[in-house]
């Protein structure tokens, strides 16, 4: 006996420690992701102003790439945290469901954030391509470059014409790596909502658990309801029986008891008669 307590003891410790140590890793995921967040809002308030290097826009990446992977984790870490089964004491059950609860309302909160900064993030550069574009286009055709065509087939090339072409390159390039970026970019959306999907479904059956047990609470108190009720109606009916028996034994009781009367004075009135009948026959007989 004393080792079935301690093997459910134990048993009971260790779910509380995986729930604690998965909370706090959830928690951790979290603050990570809203202080990436944070410097996402900082790196997106310059894009378009001119200011961009490409130092900015790898840290662009990098920080996005980590906390996308980083909200993938959170969420298989609020699943694991789902699936652990509920202590059979009722405080620390409520306990559990409201800190889940309030993991899962703030990892919601800051992934639409995370998620509103990928889309400006997405805006901001699918312009910034278009612009340059358009730039790289009134350039090369422009008026103000008449010479340029003859200059480029010509044999000999000044450093003018060298550096414009390198820049262009250049610029071309970035381009390139920009448009790679928004299509990575548009990978990362579409995963953020699959991991927005996975959490409305995940609530979804934790509600429908609740339900359950707030159904399975509510039929046993009908059920406990109707048993009083029918245990009432049986105590009235009990009792309800016992008098009309009482007043049938007492209406015996009263019949039985004039009855019996009724034959007592019966028979003292044929007493009587007989006595006087005595008398009067020994009065005639006498005269």
């Amino acid at each position: 006996m004393a080792s079935s307590y301690s093997t459910y003891h134990s048993g009971g410790s260790k779910m509380n420690s995986d729930f604690t140590k998965l909370s706090e890793q959830i928690g951790s995921s979290i603050q990570k992701i809203s202080q990436n967040v944070t410097s996402l809002k900082r790196i997106v308030s310059q894009l378009g102003t001119g200011h961009e290097s490409e130092k900015l826009t790898h840290e662009l990446r990098h920080i996005q790439h980590y906390t996308n992977e980083l909200a993938k984790d959170t969420r298989d870490r609020l699943q694991d945290l789902s699936a652990l089964p509920m202590p059979q004491n009722s405080n620390d059950e409520r306990m559990r469901r409201m800190q889940k609860e309030r993991l899962t309302n703030d990892f919601s909160r800051i992934l639409q954030t995370f998620q509103s900064m990928q889309r400006e993030v997405k805006q901001k550069t699918k312009d910034s391509i278009q612009q340059q574009k358009r730039q790289s286009d009134n350039g090369f055709f422009s008026d103000s470059h008449p010479s340029q065509l003859i200059q480029l087939e010509s044999p000999v090339q000044n450093q003018s014409s060298i550096q414009m072409q390198m820049e262009d390159e250049v610029q071309l390039e970035l381009m390139r790596e920009q448009e790679k970026a928004m299509h990575e970019l548009e990978t990362d959306i579409v995963t953020v909502n699959e991991i927005f999907r996975d959490l409305a479904t995940m609530v979804h059956e934790q509600g429908e658990v609740v339900d359950s047990i707030e159904a399975q609470m509510e039929s046993t108190s009908i059920h406990v309801t109707e048993a009083n009720q029918q245990l009432v109606k049986a105590r009235d009916y009990k009792f309800s029986l016992r008098r009309k028996k009482v007043c049938i034994v007492v209406c015996l009781a009263v019949f039985l008891s004039i009855t019996e009367s009724r034959r007592k004075m019966a028979c003292l009135i044929s007493v009587g008669l007989a006595v006087l009948t005595v008398i009067i026959l020994s009065i005639w007989l006498s005269n």
